[in-house]
């Protein structure tokens, strides 16, 4: 059974990915690239803290993890879309309407993603387990242990 220390941890995974989420977008305008990646920090600290403590912390903190490594992905990817498609646009102005769709995609893509990890904190609360639909397993399952093989 979780305990409510358990679910705590569990949903402060989601949460600190959220605010680094956060940080990062705010901070991106300004070219803060040391920032990239923030959304990886705190989930990152609470899973590896806790991943041999609780069952429940180690699937959140590894779900919370796979999904921010796919965020970060797919955002510096768009991001390098972005820069190519600006550096050979010139006067190309079909080519700076797609820059410009492209920057609203990755806009609602990150608050998508926001939203989904408050979801995953509701689940953590809540004590249910949370998987996230669009995430890579950058960060596999633990092997279960063979209790036939321990003899």
């Amino acid at each position: 059974m979780t305990t409510k220390n358990e679910a705590a941890l569990a949903a402060l995974c989601h949460m600190t990915a959220a605010a680094g989420i956060g940080v990062t977008a705010m901070l991106f305008f300004q070219l803060a690239l040391p920032f990239i990646g923030a959304n990886l920090i705190g989930p990152g600290i609470i899973w590896l803290a806790n991943k041999n403590k609780s069952d429940f912390i180690e699937l959140h903190g590894r779900e919370a993890l796979n999904f921010q490594l796919t965020v970060l992905l797919a955002s510096m990817s768009f991001i390098g879309l972005m820069v190519w498609l600006s550096r050979i646009a010139g006067d190309a102005h079909h080519l700076q309407a797609l820059v410009f769709l492209i920057f609203g995609v990755l806009c609602m893509s990150v608050l998508a993603s926001v939203l989904v990890t408050f979801l995953a904190t509701l689940n953590a609360f809540r004590q249910k387990p949370f998987c996230y639909l669009a995430r890579i397993p950058f960060i596999k399952p633990p092997a279960q242990k063979n209790r036939l093989s321990e003899d």
